[in-house]
């Protein structure tokens, strides 16, 4: 007897609101009522065949007979595609189509990118590569400490340097390029003693 009372106190009770009607959503999984809840508005098929079409679709009742009783309640539409008229009617904008369900969260998710959308161009990768091109140069041409410019060594034992910019040079720089300097200058005079202990190598490289 006392589970009895305890299962009557446990049941959910929906008391019928005041002039609610008799429309309900025939929206799978929706339990919506008029007669529970005067806050939603139910709304009928549209005439239009292509659009009825797309509203089943969107609702998965394809083949579902429409009725003069069927309705789609507003929790399956998105605030602006809801107005109300002068009189407090509500009312959906034309070609409103119902997109919010309980297999969505009831929210318009994001597509995801089709292949052809995350593969990248060629001409976007054409771009990408000239765009780290001249990052190069622009990191070659602010550099702190003036490079060496190409020289043919073969022509000339001599390196050149800017003499502008050598003239405005730390004195840590120019210890640097001295080093460099000397450095080249040992191995110019390593090749032509070598050269100097091996006359068959000079007859070699002369002939």
């Amino acid at each position: 007897m006392n589970s009895r009372k305890q299962k009557r106190k446990d049941r959910i009770i929906l008391q019928k609101a005041e002039g609610g009607g008799s429309d309900y959503c025939c929206v799978p999984l929706c339990t919506a009522s008029a007669r529970f809840n005067k806050m939603l508005s139910f709304h009928w098929f549209p005439k239009d065949p292509v659009l009825r079409d797309q509203w089943l679709l969107k609702i998965r009742r394809e083949g579902f007979k429409v009725t003069i009783s069927s309705r789609v309640c507003s929790r399956h539409f998105e605030a602006g595609e809801i107005f109300v008229t002068a009189s407090g009617k509500r009312c959906l904008h034309p070609k409103s189509i119902p997109s919010l369900f309980h297999w969505n969260d009831f929210s318009k998710k994001t597509p995801r990118p089709e292949v052809w959308e995350r593969c990248p161009r060629p001409h976007e990768t054409a771009a990408a590569a000239a765009e780290d091109e001249s990052s190069e140069d622009a990191v070659g041409s602010f550099s702190g400490c003036p490079s060496i410019k190409d020289h043919d060594y073969a022509k000339s034992p001599f390196l050149v340097v800017d003499r502008n910019k050598y003239e405005h040079l730390s004195s840590a720089e120019i210890e640097k390029l001295t080093r460099q300097l000397e450095s080249f200058q040992l191995t110019q005079r390593f090749g032509l003693q070598r050269f100097a202990l091996s006359p068959d190598d000079i007859r070699y490289y002369t002939r």
